[in-house]
């Protein structure tokens, strides 16, 4: 990508110290909360505390969760659930034996250095330094992700490695490990069928299917049986509405009208997937379709919106605004989080007749 200065960089980049301003504000605020237990790492830990001490059986029994939690991190009268795919909580096990503030500060380091890594990828892409640790250190999902001690960074991460492998097996099959976010993976997976990319689909039902294999032969069927119920009510964990398009037709509808709002949402995933499969096929693409297509997303998941954002920010008005709205995820409107990115989906029928942006070669010889 050249390094044409227009307005766009020039207000990602004026709005740095603004956006790096409001984290470290933020931090200082939450961070002391979040190592005193009020974080979603508070979850991986005692799921990896229950994966190390023989209780993975009963690793989704919400009752023996809230005994685990307040034992080994703090008490709370509300229990945050475990419920994530089994094997993620093996990852967490070895980190469980710390104490819970160094465990948090431990995978606050592990987090940064990912971020590093997915940061540098970026400024490769748009070839300019300045410009990616703007969009990197400024997007608010990824300040919630370190914050909250999420794995959202990891989903990025795998993104990435994907978009530059050789072949679509192995892309898939990179894809695949963010199994952990399946609610994610399954509108790429339907997307890339719709392009008959029959072997990325390969590769990446190989490794999805091979962790969901594993995490049955952990919990066993019963557990897996809990943890499906427990996905499936996974959008009541939270107080507020999903960062996606499901969510927006909740706030506008009510939530009282829930079969209402599924319809709707439906509709609009399967105008998403129509649009996205009449494009030039592309990761990049398909992830701009998660919005849509997808019935649940929290907005920390939204850091895998830095790579179409990367690759639009200097010429699309829409990029600035996904880069922008975000930072309503810390109120009550964080379910518009993601509206911007309806606007670069659109965009894109009209960036296919014009010239390419810079892609890495791996990609270019797979589309």
């Amino acid at each position: 990508m050249s390094n044409t200065n227009t307005w766009q960089r020039q207000l990602v980049l004026g709005l740095m110290p603004l956006t790096l301003g409001f984290g470290i504000l933020a931090a200082a605020v939450f961070v002391p909360r979040a190592v005193n237990g009020n974080a979603d790492f508070r979850q991986f830990y005692a799921g990896g505390y229950m994966m190390r001490t023989g209780l993975r059986h009963s690793l989704y029994d919400s009752r023996l969760q809230k005994e685990i939690e307040n034992s080994v991190v703090s008490y709370s009268d509300r229990v945050l659930p475990v419920n994530h795919p089994a094997y993620e909580y093996v990852f967490y096990s070895p980190l469980s034996i710390l104490p819970y503030k160094q465990a948090y500060a431990f995978w606050l380091t592990l987090n940064l250095l990912v971020l590093t890594y997915c940061g540098i990828h970026v400024a490769r892409w748009i070839n300019d330094p300045w410009l990616a640790l703007a969009l990197v250190a400024g997007f608010a999902p990824v300040l919630a992700t370190l914050m909250h001690g999420q794995d959202s960074l990891w989903l990025l991460l795998f993104c990435i490695l994907s978009l530059e492998s050789t072949g679509d097996f192995t892309a898939g099959a990179l894809l695949g490990l963010t199994a952990f976010r399946f609610h994610l993976l399954i509108p790429i997976l339907i997307l890339y069928a719709l392009w008959k990319k029959w072997r990325f689909i390969e590769g990446a039902l190989l490794s999805a299917g091979s962790l969901a294999a594993i995490s049955v032969w952990l919990v066993g069927i019963n557990g897996s049986l809990l943890y499906l119920r427990t996905a499936i009510s996974s959008t009541e964990v939270r107080q507020g509405f999903s960062a996606n398009a499901y969510g927006i037709v909740q706030a506008l509808v009510g939530p009282q009208h829930a079969h209402i709002a599924q319809v709707i949402a439906g509709a609009c995933a399967i105008a998403s997937l129509w649009y996205a499969a009449r494009q030039k096929p592309s990761l990049d693409l398909a992830l701009l379709v998660i919005p849509f297509a997808s019935y649940y997303l929290m907005f920390h998941d939204l850091v895998f919106l830095l790579i179409p954002l990367s690759r639009r920010i200097r010429e699309s008005s829409a990029a600035v605004l996904q880069f922008v709205v975000p930072v309503l995820g810390f109120t009550p409107l964080a379910f518009l989080s993601s509206v911007p990115s309806a606007l670069m989906l659109l965009s894109e029928g009209r960036r296919a007749s014009t010239a390419p942006i810079q892609v890495p070669a791996s990609e270019g010889a797979r589309a």
